[in-house]
């Protein structure tokens, strides 16, 4: 049987304030993993943006353009992880969104974590959201990270409804939670109350389920569930969501689930979106 493959995080930056959350999350993720970290910084000013359909895509800089900014993204990472954290620098020029997923696949990156600005209304409307255009165009999780955010993980939230796509975002909150030895809930969220639903979900969630599980239910569907799910991860002090995240391609871009999205905007911790689990070594969940 073939050994695990090491976890790679790639971590997409701008140098802002949203980015050194992400850094900060991501490095917390990285040593409790043994990970290998890729920094990411995307020069969008060479993409040819009015000749998408023929533009060659991604590309990496060559030469001396790409040391500078390579160096100029290492000077303000040891500023925040310290001159010992060990991690690539990737420099390439693309539009962003498409260089990230790029860059994920042809790395087989198992997460990607970046900032995000929470930025909603008529802002979003104008300016669009980078992380969710990320995650129409991989299957990578994702885990984005506004900038008040911390980098514990000492309590996950993961909203569950039965579906495949709750099954996975179970699994991949049940490894993350054992390597942290964090307090995990589990969160039902329907239109209606379900008989015995403690009992159901654990036997849903099969042996993956932490010893640390705590079981509640919230009856609400559309734009409320998502509000709600957000409202309850603050309620109990959780440090991350993690939330399944269904797929559906239309030609080259995938449709996510509202709710998915809407909690990404909403809430005010880092929150994981999960369309295929990456999957920790039994030495990793050996060791924690």
């Amino acid at each position: 049987m073939n050994a695990p493959q090491p976890i790679h995080v790639l971590v997409p930056v701008d140098l802002g304030p949203s980015s050194e959350a992400a850094l900060r999350c991501a490095q917390t993720l990285g040593n409790a993993f043994g990970a290998r970290l890729t920094l990411m910084y995307v020069d969008d000013a060479l993409t040819l943006q009015d000749y998408d359909d023929i533009y060659a895509g991604y590309r990496e800089i060559p030469d001396e353009q790409s040391w500078m900014l390579a160096d100029q993204v290492s000077q303000w990472a040891r500023r925040i992880v310290g001159r010992d954290a060990k991690y690539d620098v990737l420099v390439a020029a693309d539009d962003p969104a498409r260089a990230i997923a790029t860059a994920a696949a042809r790395r087989d990156a198992s997460l990607i974590v970046m900032g995000t600005h929470r930025r909603s209304g008529w802002d979003r409307l104008m300016g669009g959201s980078l992380a969710e255009a990320v995650l129409h165009r991989t299957d990578r999780p994702v885990m984005t990270v506004p900038k008040e955010a911390g980098n514990a993980m000492a309590g996950i939230v993961c909203p569950v409804d039965f579906s495949d796509g709750a099954r996975r975002a179970t699994r991949t909150a049940c490894s993350v939670g054992t390597i942290f030895n964090a307090n995990l809930h589990l969160l039902h969220v329907g239109e209606k109350p379900v008989p015995q639903l403690a009992q159901r979900l654990r036997e849903w969630a099969g042996a993956a389920l932490t010893r640390h599980c705590n079981v509640h239910e919230i009856v609400a569907r559309g734009h409320a569930a998502a509000e709600r799910i957000a409202e309850y991860a603050s309620s109990v002090t959780a440090d991350a969501i993690v939330v399944g995240a269904e797929q559906r391609t239309h030609g080259e871009r995938a449709a996510l689930g509202t709710t998915t999205e809407r909690i990404m905007r909403s809430a005010p911790v880092a929150v994981m979106s999960v369309v295929r689990p990456f999957t920790l070594s039994a030495s990793m969940v050996g060791a924690a």
